[in-house]
Parts: structure tokens; C-alpha cells; sequence
């Protein structure tokens, strides 16, 4: 606490000190100009990303008849409420996890991405899986992941030296081991429901998965000509176009 004003631990200034306690002057200026370089670049991609899918997947379909000014103007202000959402959440980040950012910033990974992740894997691993075994794998390790977020910012984490009295889910549990019991939570709930489902056919996993991957779909154009003595009338008289899968 008497050295960086913070009861749970000193983990914000830890990068910084080293960087100027121990780099020599020029190599600081350079590290500060690569630090700024890179956040400046990250919060423009966001900002970006966010405004676009906002106004080009939300805005449009409210409004079909947008002009591309009124595009960009929707956009632009969508970016200004992101950075007032933005600073208005920074008295959350200095709330949950002791106000240590880097913390913060790994634990939300920690609950969020499991699921997803699981999801990517084995959609692209495993022929067997189905769209209703992902959706409700997804879904159940995103609410098993936010369950614990929720409690992990309920509960204020304890200072250096105080005896931890949260919930065991929080005390006994740390955030990247939870990340690995929600991954096999995520894993077993879609194998399962997959398994409990239809399959999907054989012709439509073809360049899906990496086992399908060299598969081709393409189209075959059968002739079916007419056999002698075929009359009129007969199925044999005509043309059609089918699709095939070529193993």
C-alpha cells in the first residue's frame, strides 16, 4: 500500500518501473513511443470495428433508405459513445480485481473465451458435431463464464495479507484454472448434445473440417438420353442436372 496506493498489489506499476529504473534514456523514449503506437492503433481498430458493425449490420436494417453520409455520421457518433461508455467504465476496472488492469483484462478472457474457443476446435476437428450441439455449448459456457464473472466482481478481492473470505468458487478457484474447467464444461456440453442429434450428412461436411478438407463439391451434369424403343412420356427422355460430392 506504501508504494503504489493499492491494497491488493503493485502489478500496475511493475512494467513501468522496470522501464525506467533500469532501460537506459534513449531505449525509455523508444519503449514510450512503441506503448503509445500500439495502444493508439488498437483503440482505432475497435472503435472502427464496432462503429462499422453497428451502422452497416444494425443502422441499415433500420433504416434501409441510409444515405452514405448519413452512414458516416451515424458511425462517427457511434465512436463518441463508445469513448464516453469507455471512461465511464473505468471506475469498474479499478473495482474488480483490485483495480489491476492486466488482471482484468485476462480474467475477462479467462470467462469469456473458452466456449468460443471449444466451438472453432471442434468444429473443425471433430465431422461429428452439429449445429445444435455448437449453439448449446456455446451457450452454456458463456453463461457458466459470465455466472463467474458476475460473482467475481460481487465480491471485492482482498488485500495483500487479509485472509480471503469470498465464496471457495472465487477464494479456491483462480481465474485461468476456472478458464480450463469452463473449456471442458464447454467441450463435454457439445459433444453431447451433438451426439444426441442429428448428424449431418456426409456431402455437406465436404471441405469443413480438416479430415473433409480435401473434398470437392462439384456439380455433375448427367445426360440421360433415351434408350432405343423408348416411347414419349418416359424418364428417359429427360435431361437433368444433379449434384454430386467427389470423395
Amino acid at each position: 500500500m506504501s508504494v503504489c496506493q493499492n491494497r491488493v498489489g503493485c502489478s500496475n506499476i511493475a512494467y513501468p518501473k522496470l522501464v525506467v529504473e533500469i532501460l537506459p534514456m534513449g531505449f525509455r523514449g523508444l519503449i514510450l513511443a512503441v506503448m503509445l503506437s500500439a495502444l493508439t492503433t488498437t483503440l482505432t481498430s475497435i472503435f472502427n470495428s464496432a462503429s462499422s458493425i453497428f451502422t452497416l449490420d444494425l443502422w441499415t436494417k433500420m433504416r434501409k433508405q441510409a444515405t452514405e453520409t448519413e452512414k458516416m455520421i451515424v458511425g462517427r457518433i457511434f465512436i463518441l459513445v463508445l469513448v464516453v461508455v469507455s471512461i465511464a467504465w473505468i471506475p469498474i476496472l479499478n473495482a474488480v480485481q483490485g483495480g489491476q488492469l492486466w488482471n482484468y483484462l485476462q480474467s475477462i478472457y479467462a470467462y469469456i473465451a473458452p466456449p468460443w474457443c471449444m466451438v472453432y476446435l471442434l468444429g473443425a476437428a471433430w465431422n461429428r458435431i452439429t449445429e445444435q450441439g455448437a449453439f448449446w455449448g456455446l451457450l452454456v459456457g458463456t453463461a457458466v463464464g459470465v455466472t463467474r464473472m458476475i460473482l467475481d466482481w460481487s465480491y471485492p478481492k482482498h488485500g495483500c495479507g487479509e485472509v480471503d473470505t469470498r465464496p471457495a468458487v472465487l477464494a479456491e478457484v483462480h481465474y485461468l484454472h476456472f478458464s480450463i474447467l469452463n473449456t471442458a464444461i464447454s467441450a463435454i456440453a457439445i459433444v453431447v448434445i451433438s451426439l444426441l442429434t442429428t448428424p449431418r450428412e456426409p456431402a455437406q461436411l465436404a471441405g469443413t473440417t480438416w479430415f473433409t478438407r480435401n473434398r470437392k463439391r462439384s456439380s455433375v451434369l448427367s445426360l440421360h438420353t433415351q434408350e432405343p424403343g423408348a416411347g414419349p412420356g418416359t424418364n428417359n427422355e429427360e435431361q437433368k442436372q444433379t449434384e454430386g460430392f467427389v470423395y
